[in-house]
């Protein structure tokens, strides 16, 4: 299994430890020990517990400072269980060895690891916001209370005048997000990471972070590693794993999975190998630092990924038909099945099915015959993982129509065809494409395929349109829509608001009108429309306004068209009125004598004095009764009683005076 090494960062022991209070000018600067006091500590390794190892390491590293090294003591975890708050500055940096070595000998670890509250607490202790500041952290597992210690390094590095924090990881190698949380913290502050796994490796770590001076300090590059699919392709961002080896630090990263890890290094030489894991393909790389021009990018090229994949579907299959098709392959997101034609990246009639509708899945075949693929397409990146060759044979269709039929009527059509999903038959002006038809029927609705001619009149053609995946027309014949001709039987003139009756001869269908317009007066909405299906004659109303106008007999519904006439006249009829000549007692009932054409929506009403209809205060139809039956006004004044042909809208026939007392 591919794990971290210890190492991310190759530099020489040189940094300083950070200097916490003053001293005098040959004094190395002072620095806080953070040593773990986790329950985790009674690990043991060959037989050892961890913070015995710890400790023993401690009394070699003291002996061996110099007398002016102040050193400091922090633990945590080691006075109370659960507590992410058990923090404790032991002992604040001095050259008193016997005290660390008793504090040392005194920690017994029993709790939580609060490791980034931990430095923090140091690095306050060592006034890191004021003067330069170093903490080493010796801790043996990951951060367990809630805190992210790359970003409290950032922070501190941000915020300190020259803040470092050197961490070494006891016994993580087995733990990879233990060792990339404790090295990102080293990394966020500058500091050093060091990997121990026994006493021997502690020793030698903390001897390389502990140092009396700093050297010269060494030119540092920054360098980044990244791997492609295939020359000039992406940039692969997960499951591939670094190794990064330099002459001067041997090996820096193993089995490391960062997609593009960056590395700061001193003069030396090195090699760089990625290993992608879904196929176990590898590249190298060798590099050699310094090198010009500022921070550099080492691109590393895998080939072509490319997962097994088959498609499995028939080897002919008819234009516009359905097929289904078997898959294997890695049914990843947006992966498909799709038809395309040979040589073809795309093209407009392509069908296809994504895998994650189970396999098998249904394709369309295109209208136009000729050599095909089947392919799985490895959507995410458009690859093509497997193809299989499939011809696409003609079809064929035949109309049976009579030569001629009436305009405006339905028609039957018998056809002979491949009856694909969505084939149609149509009628097309003649010499025009499918796509200017005027009426069609899909053959899915039955053989012979029914549908309404248009009203006009002319030369046209049929023809079957294979339709399911890219129209194509497969058979044509022509037709002739003649004129079926219709006559209206009306009288001459008729009152206005008067129903009468027109009789006809037609083909009377269900969408056929005969409709009452204004004479002379084009794209005018009808004033009334009565229907041919009901048998002859039909009743049309007359509009309230007087003058010339037309019945029209009208094919197939609404703006159809017309193939008989008649002309005629509207008048205004008269009407009397015979009112009280005394005045009435306002709220009484009386009874008022007409004559008048007594239409059924006709009134009798009491308006004010010189009012409209439309102000009625009191109303009766006129069919109701002669003697009209009224209700006098409850307010005394001067009234009208009105006929009003056709409601309180329409014209006023007649009008006499009326007074209420």
């Amino acid at each position: 299994m591919l794990r971290f090494l210890a190492l991310l960062l190759c530099l020489s022991p040189s940094a300083l430890w950070a200097q916490a209070q003053p001293s005098a000018p040959d004094a190395p600067p002072a620095t806080i020990l953070v040593l773990d006091g986790s329950g985790s500590m009674w690990g043991q390794i060959d037989g050892v517990a961890k913070i015995e190892i710890a400790r023993n390491v401690m009394a070699d590293l003291v002996t061996s400072l110099p007398a002016n090294q102040a050193l400091g003591l922090m633990s945590y975890g080691h006075r109370r269980k659960g507590d992410c708050s058990d923090i404790e500055l032991i002992l604040s940096p001095g050259t008193d060895r016997g005290a660390i070595l008793s504090s040392v000998n005194a920690i017994t670890p029993k709790g939580k690891t609060p490791l980034t509250d931990a430095v923090i607490a140091a690095a306050e202790a060592l006034r890191y916001t004021e003067e330069t500041a170093s903490v080493i952290l010796v801790s043996d597992g990951i951060e367990t209370c809630d805190r992210d210690p790359c970003a409290v390094g950032r922070a501190l590095e941000a915020a300190g005048v020259g803040f470092t924090a050197h961490v070494i990881g006891f016994d993580v190698a087995s733990d990879p997000a233990a060792q990339a949380q404790l090295r990102c913290l080293a990394e966020e502050t500058g500091g050093l990471y060091r990997d121990a796994g026994n006493a021997a490796e502690l020793g030698q770590a903390l001897e390389e972070v502990v140092v009396v001076a700093e050297p010269p300090k060494a030119v540092e590059a920054r360098l980044s590693f990244r791997a492609i699919e295939g020359p000039n392709g992406p940039v692969i961002h997960e499951g591939i794993a670094w190794t990064v080896t330099t002459e001067a630090g041997g090996t820096l990263l193993s089995g490391y999975p960062m997609a593009e890890p960056t590395l700061t290094l001193t003069e030396t030489t090195g090699k760089a190998t990625v290993i992608r894991m879904a196929d176990e393909a590898v590249a190298e790389a060798s590099f050699t630092v310094p090198f010009a021009g500022g921070p550099q990018t080492i691109t590393l090229v895998l080939p072509e990924f490319l997962p097994p994949a088959s498609v499995s579907g028939p080897a002919t299959a008819p234009a516009g038909s359905r097929i289904m098709v078997d898959w294997t392959g890695p049914n990843a997101p947006q992966d498909k099945v799709m038809i395309v034609a040979v040589g073809e990246t795309s093209d407009p009639h392509t069908d296809q099915a994504f895998t994650a509708k189970g396999s098998p899945v249904e394709l369309r075949i295109a209208t136009t015959p000729g050599q095909y693929e089947l392919r799985y397409v490895m959507n995410a990146r458009g690859k093509i993982l497997a193809r299989q060759p499939i011809t696409v044979t003609a079809v064929e269709a035949a109309l049976n129509a009579p030569d001629t039929a009436p305009a405006g009527t339905d028609l039957e059509v018998s056809w002979t065809g491949p009856n694909a999903n969505r084939d149609y038959i149509a009628l097309v002006p003649a010499g025009e494409d499918y796509r200017a038809r005027v009426a069609y029927a899909y053959t899915g609705n039955g053989n012979p395929a029914r549908f309404r001619a248009p009203p006009k009149p002319g030369a046209y053609e049929l023809v079957y349109v294979l339709n399911d995946n890219g129209a194509r027309e497969l058979a044509r014949r022509p037709i002739t829509l003649v004129n079926v001709g219709a006559t209206l039987s009306a009288p001459a003139t008729a009152a206005a608001g008067e129903k009468i009756q027109v009789g006809f001869t037609a083909p009377g269908d269900n969408l056929d009108r005969i409709i009452l317009v204004p004479a002379d007066t084009p794209n005018v909405k009808e004033e009334d429309t009565a229907y041919p299906r009901t048998g002859s004659p039909v009743d049309l109303t007359m509009p309230l306004t007087p003058g010339a106008y037309e019945i029209h007999y009208m094919l197939g519904g609404l703006n159809g068209e017309v193939i008989a006439k008649a002309p005629i006249t509207v008048t205004l009829p008269t009407a009397n009125l015979v009112a009280p000549t005394a005045p009435v007692a306002a709220g009484s009932r009386f009874e008022i004598a007409f004559s008048g054409p007594a239409f059924a929506n006709d009134r009798i009403a009491i308006v004010p004095a010189g009012a409209e209809a439309k102000a009625e205060v009191e109303n009766t139809r006129a069919n109701r009764s002669n003697p009209a039956k009224l209700t006098a006004p409850k307010t005394p004044g001067n009234y009208e009683v009105v006929y009003a042909l056709g409601g309180k809208y329409g014209p006023v026939l007649a009008r006499v005076p009326l007074t209420v007392e």
